[in-house]
């Protein structure tokens, strides 16, 4: 079976495993399901940069979600910078622990927006389009890069990407926020959808560094075609807590 197959396949199962998880499951699981992805998302960023206890690291960025936007992003940041010294050897490696520290800030954060907002249909619809938003342009950019890309984008970070694959998320997210938030104005949601690729774009190519820190290709290689958990939601990791904040 050929990559673009194998990718094809999983992202269909996710994607049915995440519309039960999004639509079905009441809310005190979904609360918990919630904060377990941001523990697992953290645990991932932590083991992949060899930090100590990276369980611990999982487990502070997963009960941070519960705390809330306000408080999420920084307490987990904290704790993730505190569990980390504390297991450091001798030599340590500051910049990993910076990198597992943001991405556990990260990561609490996103599930703590995630949580938030899902109870009301409003919040609901802001969700849904931001993840349309930012995953189309990621299906975008892959199938228009591989097939057109000549140009990197940002090969010392992520040699994959192209200046012609963004230019098709870019194109791909604006239609797509246009589509989706037609009643406040084609303009207005063609330029959240575009807003929310470019910080989507942002999270990816900052995992990607995490990860060419370490020297690893993926996050972890429990999906198969795409890795591990932080692969496929690196981008919502950024764009969430920046629709939070905009949405004020």
């Amino acid at each position: 079976m050929n990559e673009l197959a194998l990718r094809t396949i999983s992202a269909a199962l996710l994607l049915l495993l995440a519309a039960f998880w999004f639509f079905w499951l009441p809310e005190r699981a979904y609360t918990l399901s919630t904060a377990v992805l941001g523990a697992l998302a953290a645990w991932e960023g932590a083991r992949f940069l060899r930090l100590s206890a990276p369980w611990a690291i999982g487990l502070a960025a997963g009960a941070c979600a519960g705390l809330g936007p306000e408080r999420a992003w920084i307490s987990a940041a904290l704790a993730a910078l505190a569990l980390g010294l504390a297991g450091m050897r001798a030599r340590a490696d500051f910049g990993a622990l910076f990198a597992a520290s943001w991405i556990a800030a990260a990561a609490a954060e996103a599930c703590a927006v995630l949580i938030a907002w899902h109870p009301a249909p409003e919040g609901r619809m802001l969700l849904i389009g931001a993840a349309l938003a930012v995953w189309v342009a990621d299906i975008a950019a892959y199938l228009i890069g591989r097939r057109f890309g000549r140009h990197r984008l940002c090969p010392a970070i992520s040699p994959g990407k192209s200046w012609e694959g963004l230019v098709a998320a870019l194109i791909a997210s604006a239609s797509v926020g246009a589509a989706w938030w037609h009643a406040q104005g084609l303009a207005w949601g063609a330029a959240l959808g575009v807003g929310l690729a470019v910080v989507g774009i942002v999270g990816d190519l900052a995992i990607s560094a995490a990860k060419r820190l370490a020297g690893v290709k993926d996050s972890g290689h429990w999906i198969p075609g795409h890795g591990g958990l932080l692969d496929r939601v690196d981008a919502l990791l950024v764009a969430l807590p920046v629709l939070w904040v905009w949405r004020g």
